[in-house]
């Protein structure tokens, strides 16, 4: 059981501060942090291959802009969709929440 308290112990001094370059900590924390939270994305667009993912996600960016930009809403709803804007831009909750269409019992 101790032993096993020791491994990370040692993993951790491997890789602190006073045993890697600053720069060298902060590439390994960078690409720490890229593969935790870009994972998941790469695994879906892209079968874990990071180009292809790229590729494809930058496809479906392009795919999104040019449905958006080619929609036309009726009046109602583009209210709806610029006061949903102005909430987010100001950081107004009170508002969003006040925007959202749907009541059930108080809650929306």
């Amino acid at each position: 059981m101790q032993f096993k308290m020791l491994i990370p112990l040692a993993f951790s001094a491997s890789l602190s501060h006073a045993t890697l370059p600053d720069a060298s900590v902060q590439d390994w924390q960078l690409q720490q942090w890229q593969m935790r939270y870009w994972q998941p994305a790469v695994l879906l667009a892209g079968d874990g291959d990071p180009q292809v993912a790229i590729a494809n996600l930058n496809e479906m960016v392009d795919l999104q802009r040019v449905i958006t930009a080619n929609s036309q809403f009726d009046h109602q709803t583009q209210q709806f969709v610029d006061d949903l804007w102005l909430s987010f831009e100001s950081f107004d909750l009170k508002q969003f929440y006040g925007t959202l269409p749907d009541e059930v019992d108080g809650w929306r």
